[in-house]
């Protein structure tokens, strides 16, 4: 930090050293920087022209994608496994179900040949 309090802007040989732990040790986070960087553009964008909004929704979500995505995926991955176990089941009991209605109607359809043919 400079005598004035203010941080030291990194010089063009120091920002190959910059790293995400160096980041957050300083307080920043590159997250928070690419929120406030997008709504400062959104706002600007939304004051020019309304029907710019839906647009800058799918890029704000294309450029957050890479950070949110692997954080949703631990959240969500339990929650996909047990419907994914859940459709499974559903789909065997399913299965063992149209098992036996065929066996029933096979059954139904030999008392038929043998009433038929007595």
């Amino acid at each position: 930090m400079r005598s004035d309090g203010r941080k030291k802007s990194a010089k063009p040989e120091d920002t190959a050293a910059i790293t995400p732990e160096v980041v957050r040790e300083n307080g920043l986070s590159p997250l928070g920087s690419k929120v406030a960087t997008v709504a400062l553009v959104g706002l600007v964008a939304a004051l020019i022209e309304v029907e710019l909004i839906p647009g800058i929704l799918l890029g704000v979500a294309a450029m957050l994608a890479p950070d949110v995505m692997p954080k949703l995926g631990r959240i969500l991955r339990p929650m996909v496994k047990g419907t994914v176990r859940a459709g499974y089941a559903f789909a065997d009991k399913t299965r063992e179900m149209v098992a036996e209605a065929g066996e029933h109607i096979d059954d139904i359809v030999a008392e038929v040949r043998s009433e038929k043919s007595a």
